[in-house]
Formats: C-alpha cells, sequence, structure tokens
C-alpha cells in the first residue's frame, strides 16, 4: 500500500510537470510565429519548388491550444463573444502588397467628343487591367484619386507535410499551410496561421501515459514480491 500510495503521489507530479511543459512548448512555439509575423525583417513564409517546377509558398502552422491562445492574446475572448462563435478552430492572417510599377494609362477625353491639341486641367486619366483599374483626376493644385480597386483571390491550403525519400520514412509530418494568388501584382510578405488544439482529457495527455505505465509497474512488482513470500 505505501508503494502504491508512493507511486500515486510520483504519478500526480509526473502528469503536472508533463501538462507544463506541453503548455511552455505551445506558448514558445506561438510566440516565436507572432514575434516573426509582426517582425519588419522576419518572415514565417518559405519558398520551394513543387513536382511541376513552380514556386510555392509556405508557412508552418502555430498549433496551440485555445486556453494558451488566450493568455497570449492571440485570441480575444471579447471577440469570439461579438461573433457569437462558442469555439474556434483557425485563425488565419496575411501580410500581403498589391505593387503595380510602370503601368501606362489612358487619358479620358472630353464629354463633348472633342480632342485637345495639348492637355489641359482638370485632366482626367485612367488605368485598366483584369485584375485593377484606377481612375485618375488632375487639376491645378493636385491630383485626386476618383476610383480605385482591386481584384485579389488568396487561397490558404492547410495540413501535413512529410520530406519524401527513405531518410524521411519514420520523421513526424508537419503542419503547414500554402499560400496561392491568381493576382500578379500580389505579394506575399507573411502569413500566421493559428490551429487552434482541442483540450485534451486528463487520461489523454503524455503525462498520464506516462504515470500510469509508472504507477502499473509499480503495481506489479508489489504483486510478484507479494507472490514471491
Amino acid at each position: 500500500m505505501i508503494l502504491l500510495a508512493i507511486a500515486g503521489g510520483v504519478f500526480w507530479h509526473i502528469w503536472k510537470v508533463s501538462k507544463l511543459e506541453e503548455q511552455i512548448q505551445q506558448q514558445s512555439t506561438a510566440h516565436g510565429s507572432r514575434v516573426a509575423f509582426l517582425s519588419d525583417s522576419l518572415t514565417n513564409v518559405v519558398h520551394i519548388l513543387d513536382r511541376k517546377g513552380d514556386t510555392l509558398q509556405k508557412a508552418r502552422q502555430t498549433i496551440i491550444t485555445l486556453e494558451n491562445a488566450l493568455q497570449m492574446g492571440l485570441i480575444r475572448e471579447q471577440d469570439l463573444h461579438n461573433k457569437y462563435l462558442k469555439e474556434t478552430e483557425i485563425v488565419a492572417s496575411l501580410q500581403e502588397r498589391i505593387e503595380i510599377l510602370n503601368k501606362p494609362g489612358d487619358y479620358i477625353p472630353p464629354t463633348d467628343g472633342s480632342e485637345p491639341v495639348t492637355p489641359s486641367v482638370p485632366l482626367n486619366m485612367e488605368f485598366t487591367d483584369p485584375w485593377f483599374y484606377a481612375r485618375v483626376t488632375a487639376f491645378e493644385d493636385r491630383p485626386y484619386i476618383d476610383s480605385l480597386s482591386f481584384l485579389n483571390y488568396p487561397k490558404l491550403t492547410a495540413g501535413w507535410t512529410k520530406e519524401p525519400g527513405l531518410k524521411n520514412i519514420f520523421s513526424r509530418p508537419v503542419a503547414e499551410v500554402y499560400y496561392e494568388n491568381d493576382n500578379p501584382y500580389a505579394q506575399l510578405l507573411d502569413i500566421e496561421y493559428i490551429r487552434i488544439d482541442p483540450e485534451q482529457k486528463w487520461y489523454q495527455t503524455g503525462g498520464f501515459k506516462v504515470g500510469a505505465g509508472f504507477v502499473l509497474g509499480v503495481g506489479m512488482v508489489t504483486t510478484i514480491l507479494r507472490l514471491a513470500k
């Protein structure tokens, strides 16, 4: 009985330590991803080539419990309440830049149909493209943007990847997210992709499994010693 009581105490201690280690690991990973996402010099994005030779952009997923996400400020409980969300699974943020350089436009002729020999103010201009439209009017004092619109189609594909080859046959899959965008003017700067890990039951944690194995081992040894007497 004394051995079982000691084993129970050890089991509880192992479970608590294991749970704390898991929380620290999750917070450390999430913090590193957050710092990279908010930094101007660091990025989570990695450029690779797919099997067709096309360039792909991907980033690691941050897998964290809802409790840790709330503690770190990655998710705000008030935001969940305002959106009528009882639970959340994915929180994704993108940093994109639309950059259009050296794009010629067209002068808009006067409404009366006449063609002036030299442009005169106000001068109307427009820029048309399958992916954007802009209209500008230049007055004597300054130009004005009359209209500016973009078509943007970002796509995220999240899943588990594993490097090919025999050397990686026993390696663990990695949670990653891939970015695609048909808009040629769109440039991806960074991705923050947070996956909320469902809270494990106490009997599903690694600490419980280790502790249960320890207690079971002590129980078996105690039984064997008792039978050997």
